[in-house]
């Protein structure tokens, strides 16, 4: 019988990989080219959405915590300019918290300083009422903003009112 002293032991050729994770059909399974043996695997990270603003509060993804309070989207801001004086509007509103709100106001005050409006982090209004001239707008029109089932924002919105 044959005694052996040494054997060749051909070595595979070593890959590096850098994945994506995309998780819309399930698990990522990495494996290494036909031939080859995996020595590394790096995962990039979504640097664009995988932060903590868009992570619930509280909540670690991937080792990013959380510090989104809202139930989404930041909102948007909503100003009523009264041009003219003396304007009144009646609107609801609804926050990116989730929280409603009645802003019923008469403008034309003894003082003008406190006729403009200002609202942040708005997602939804409907305007009841107003006894004046839609003058103009932007990022909303008259009709969507009086529209019966109100608007959801999709961007910042002024309006301007005119006796």
């Amino acid at each position: 019988m044959p005694i052996i002293n040494s054997i060749n032991v051909l070595a595979k050729e070593e890959e590096t990989k850098t994945v994506t994770p995309d998780f819309s059909s399930g698990n990522i399974v990495v494996t290494p080219t036909s031939g080859k043996v995996m020595t590394q695997v790096t995962f990039t990270k979504d640097t664009t959405n995988h932060i903590a603003d868009n992570i619930a509060d509280g909540v670690t993804l991937y080792g990013v915590t959380g510090t989104l309070v809202s139930g989404g989207s930041g909102g948007y801001d909503v100003f009523v300019r009264n041009n003219g004086g003396g304007n009144n509007m009646d609107m609801l509103v609804k926050f990116s918290d989730n929280k409603g709100l009645r802003v019923a106001f008469p403008f034309g005050l003894p003082s003008t300083t406190y006729d403009d409006i200002d609202l942040k982090n708005v997602v939804w209004l409907k305007v009841l009422s107003y006894d004046v001239s839609w003058d103009s707008s932007t990022g909303i029109t008259e009709a969507q903003a009086t529209n019966s089932a109100g608007y959801t924002l999709t961007e910042n919105v002024t309006i301007e009112l005119r006796d």
